[in-house]
């Protein structure tokens, strides 16, 4: 079974991306495809032919943006109401031109930067489907935060961190998690953590 199946040792680049689940990281070619490596029970390693222009991953998903602008995830399951560790293998219709993911949510992001997100375990995502306009987001495990195109950063449910995440002004990109939010400028990279 999968279970025998590890690719520990990275393949030979050349990459252009790079995002790592659990167990499993991944890579972007610059023709597109995509090389995953770890651990095989995740199922994460089974990448599909598909041709993509972006890759992040979850906790136990990676999800990439295809050409066509339409989002696949792939890796296994994560869900109470399902086998746990069933093959998860999914497809979002855009067409969207950005996607961030963090733990088990995906959002994909269309040309005016309004979200719309999708969760791999079939529950409820956090970020608010239509919002926007978003610079760039980071949907976290009960919430999310978001920078407005002005620069303003905005979040919500985020109640681990003990009210608004303390973050640097002007932020150009934003990633997170559960216990971790952080945002990066030009010329400065500043986290803030879940204080439990």
């Amino acid at each position: 079974g999968d279970e025998q199946t590890y690719l520990l040792d990275p393949p030979p680049g050349p990459f252009v991306a790079l995002a790592g689940a659990q167990r499993n990281p991944c890579a972007l070619r610059p023709d597109g495809r995509v090389a995953c490596w770890g651990y095989g029970q995740t199922g994460i390693a089974d990448a599909p032919a598909d041709e993509f222009v972006a890759i992040d991953a979850g906790f136990r998903a990676v999800c990439g943006l295809r050409t066509d602008g339409d989002i696949h995830c792939w890796g296994r399951a994560y869900d109470t109401s399902i086998p746990m560790d069933a093959p998860m293998d999914l497809v979002f219709s855009g067409p969207f031109e950005r996607l961030v993911m963090a733990d088990t949510e995906v959002c994909g992001l269309d040309a005016a930067g309004i979200a719309t997100c999708f969760s791999t375990t079939g529950s409820a995502p956090t970020v608010p489907d239509g919002s926007g306009p978003w610079t760039a987001l980071a949907p976290l495990d009960d919430g999310g935060c978001g920078v407005r195109p002005g620069g303003e950063l905005e979040c919500w449910g985020v109640p681990q961190f003990g009210g608004m995440p303390a973050l640097i002004d002007g932020a150009l990109a934003l990633t997170g998690n559960s216990w971790t939010v952080c945002a990066a400028s030009e010329s400065a990279f500043d986290c803030d953590r879940n204080p439990g």
